[in-house]
């Protein structure tokens, strides 16, 4: 089996978990419906289901005509969004099984309120995270309906997966993530070379992504101000760098303005 990456709008990754043997898909945030026809064309794929992170319209957009194409796919999505093809409402600690894959299904609020991710440890040879919009290499979710202290508690949960897990963001967002990044450690020599290779990659035109957790406890400030690894020497000292949320606070309103 494989997982990749279907290319949609200026910078949105659609996650398609292919089946080689059965012929069938499962795919991920599916904001366009073009994009995903044309590759289940190409590929003589059949649709079995479709997951929901978050209720934004570039992660939902092409899931009606995708509904009305294949009438029997089960879409899993958040409890909390109205979204009415859903078939599969899930929140936390819920699991299901396709394809004797079973998925986990963890409440990550902060970008938006309903945001899930899905995981999954037994599909691959490593676990592998498909996380929406919470995290992106090097960085994570903007934050439009939470808090900081949502936010850090939905880090919080991928902090403590397997360092092995395969993260798959929903955008490609990396370079512009790395040069922010550098601004908050210009010394971390990982981040440097992270930031080479990034470049390397990108003029190619390929994706960056999945990114390996232990990778980015390495080189992601909003990860590593949690974990306490941080250089604080970029940080303005009248805040209490004792608290990673009023640091991370900090980090996040920094980016935001990047």
């Amino acid at each position: 089996m494989d997982i990749l990456p279907i290319k949609a709008f200026k910078d949105n990754y659609i996650w398609a978990i292919i089946f080689h043997k059965t012929k069938q898909v499962i795919i991920v945030d599916p904001g366009d419906a073009t994009a995903v026809l044309k590759t289940i064309e190409q590929m003589g794929l059949q649709l079995i289901a479709i997951f929901i992170t978050h209720h934004h319209f570039d992660h939902t957009g092409g899931v009606s005509q995708l509904c009305k194409i294949f009438p029997d796919v089960k879409v899993y999505g958040p409890k909390l969004a109205k979204i009415s093809e859903i078939t599969h409402s899930v929140t936390e600690n819920d699991s299901f099984e396709i394809n004797s894959c079973i998925f986990n299904v963890k409440e990550t609020p902060g970008h938006t309120l309903d945001h899930i991710v899905f995981y999954t440890q037994n599909m691959l040879q490593y676990p592998v995270l498909f996380c929406g919009d919470t995290f992106f290499s090097c960085g994570c979710g903007r934050i439009f309906e939470g808090t900081a202290t949502t936010m850090v508690a939905s880090l919080e949960k991928i902090l403590t997966l397997p360092k092995a897990t395969r993260i798959y963001p929903a955008h490609e967002y990396t370079l512009a993530n790395i040069k922010f990044s550098l601004l908050v450690e210009p010394q971390n020599r990982l981040l440097q070379q992270y930031f080479i290779k990034t470049v390397a990659s990108t003029d190619k035109n390929l994706p960056t992504l999945p990114v390996t957790l232990a990778n980015e406890l390495e080189v992601n400030p909003f990860l590593r101000c949690l974990n306490n690894e941080l250089d604080l020497s970029t940080i303005p000292t009248n805040l209490n760098l004792s608290n990673k949320t009023a640091v991370f606070s900090f980090i996040r309103k920094w980016k935001d303005n990047f």
